[in-house]
């Protein structure tokens, strides 16, 4: 009878300490544009393991961000841009003070794998016979860009998973819109990112967080986006998603693909070599006929 009394006492023991700790931990909602949810929530969970702590991320697309914050009731907020970023401040969804960066998005021109069209960066939009189109909430970052290429312009869409659809489907040839936009997806295609070096770093998106007025537990708020911000373990999550953490102005392998430059390195070799071939040829026959030299023979070779 006593052993009973004591087991029943040591489970009651047991209860009453895991009511106190759920009853201490903290709940924090979190909204935030809907490409980046999976990838706070991989990162949240890296804190919740640590505090004990419960996270819940709330994905909205770019078109109820705008005006979200003003009647809804999240602790933090994610912004789908620095401009929206602004926007909050400037309205006073969120609390200025507690902004504190997490990556870096930046403008880019997305091809198929391998890059069947040759398409080598920004500037080669306006050929002949391309297809592109563009995510549309952040064409006004890229006008200036597009001048001279508007023929070859043929679609638009406000949520990114359309535009990549069309581009697998093979009904655009390129598209012009955000790095992060074909991370994660089946498709694997050739992110060419613009060069801010040479167009300018309105073209790089740093993406915040904030702690919002409304913040239920201030504390654990603050706590949570201090981590997103600043723990290496939530940085190695962001990269493992093609995002950067910064705007890679000083690292050439962030503004151009690998892969559109090696298909052109590659391209040059073979001409060598048949160049070379070629030559050889010519020196180890006694008698033949030479190469034509007019312009349809050299035709080949452009």
């Amino acid at each position: 009878m006593r052993a009973r009394l004591l087991t029943m006492l040591a489970f009651a023991l047991l209860a009453s300490a895991l009511f106190a700790v759920a009853a201490g931990a903290a709940r924090v909602e979190v909204g935030v544009y809907d490409e980046y949810a999976p990838v706070l929530r991989e990162a949240a969970a890296i804190w919740v393991a640590d505090t004990g702590n419960q996270v819940i991320v709330h994905p909205f697309p770019h078109s109820q961000l705008m005006e979200f914050p003003a009647k809804g009731d999240m602790d933090v907020l994610v912004p789908s841009c620095n401009r929206l970023a602004d926007i909050w401040e400037q309205k006073g969804y969120v609390v200025p003070a507690s902004r504190k960066p997490l990556f870096c998005g930046r403008m880019a021109v997305i091809v198929l794998p391998g890059n069947p069209k040759s398409i080598r960066g920004i500037e080669d939009l306006g050929q002949p016979g391309l297809r592109w189109g563009k995510i549309e909430f952040c064409a006004w970052r890229g006008e200036k860009l597009l001048k001279g290429k508007e023929s070859s312009f043929v679609a638009t869409a406000v949520d990114g998973d359309d535009m990549m659809d069309l581009l697998a489907k093979g009904k655009v040839d390129a598209v012009l819109g955000w790095d992060y936009t074909a991370a994660g997806g089946p498709l694997n295609p050739v992110v060419m990112r613009i060069p801010i070096s040479r167009y300018g770093p309105e073209l790089a998106a740093l993406i915040p967080a904030f702690v919002t007025p409304k913040a239920r537990s201030p504390k654990e708020a603050g706590a949570l986006v201090d981590f997103l911000s600043t723990d290496g373990r939530a940085k190695r999550v962001y990269l493992s998603h093609a995002l950067m953490l910064d705007d890679g102005a000083h690292a050439t392998e962030y503004d151009t693909s690998a892969a559109p430059r090696m298909n052109l390195a590659y391209s040059n070799i073979v001409r060598q070599l048949v160049i070379s071939c070629a030559s050889l040829s010519r020196t180890t026959t006694s008698q033949g006929a030479r190469p034509s030299t007019s312009a349809a023979g050299r035709a080949k070779w452009r």
